[in-house]
């Protein structure tokens, strides 16, 4: 069996699979393109997974097609559907019970913190500007909130969560309505200096309750930018550590 991995997965996921798996079978190429279906076409694998129904009309004619829905938008979800579609359910079903052991174990280190009320702010910050993320799939909403139900500033539960939005921007200024008393961190890095210093320099950044009590927390956001198992299990790494350092 022949599998495309495409272009957008970041160096942290390839390392991965060549330290574990055999990757002599495997071939990087493009998202999706005349020169992918062709070259899938020479190399027929026996099943072809999609997420957009658009593109499976060419594709039935190389090989079986399995699309994804829309509508699996929650990562267990996805999982057991994947899963099931190469019949490994079980072993799927077995992972996450392993996984929510250790996550009750991080969920019960922070029981102090939840039982005061303490509000947590995911962030994002690229080229000066801000995203504020809810709880659901990218820079770990869902394990943060829903996983390890830590609780979320009212703003965002109110202008996000309940509206089910993934992120919305959030002008500087206004980066005090959704003071919360822990800030996650994401910052992918400008090449402007000023982009740099505008929010991070400012005094608006610096006159949060987070910032002030030092309680920013910062991560790689090539990690929790996916929801997929392998970066979920990543990122409760990384916060089992945060936990360990500041909460143990």
């Amino acid at each position: 069996m022949f599998a495309v991995v495409g272009l957008w997965m970041e160096p942290w996921l390839t390392a991965h699979y060549r330290e574990r798996l055999d990757c002599s079978g495997f071939r990087q190429g493009e998202w999706y393109s005349d020169k992918t279906v062709q070259w899938l076409a020479a190399n027929p694998p026996d099943l072809i997974m999609v997420y957009r129904e658009e593109y499976t009309e060419s594709l039935w004619e190389i090989a079986p097609v399995f699309t994804i829905t829309e509508e699996c938008s929650d990562w267990r979800e996805e999982l057991l559907v994947l899963a099931a579609a190469v019949g490994r359910r079980e072993q799927a079903e077995r992972w996450l019970l392993l996984f929510d052991e250790r996550a009750l174990a991080v969920k019960n280190k922070l029981a102090v913190q939840r039982a005061r009320g303490e509000t947590f702010l995911i962030v994002k910050i690229v080229s000066g500007k801000c995203y504020v993320y809810g709880n659901m799939t990218s820079m770990g909403g869902c394990l943060i909130y829903d996983v390890l139900g830590l609780q979320p500033p009212p703003a965002v539960q109110r202008n996000m969560i309940e509206k089910g939005l993934l992120n919305i921007h959030v002008p500087l200024d206004d980066l005090p309505d959704y003071s919360a008393d822990h800030i996650f961190l994401f910052h992918y890095h400008s090449h402007w200096p000023a982009a740099e210093y505008e929010v991070l320099g400012s005094s608006v950044w610096r006159s949060l309750p987070a910032v002030k009590n030092g309680r920013v927390y910062e991560s790689d956001p090539n990690v929790f930018y996916a929801y997929d198992p392998l970066a979920v299990e990543k990122q409760l790494d990384w916060l089992e550590e945060m936990v360990q350092s500041h909460f143990g």
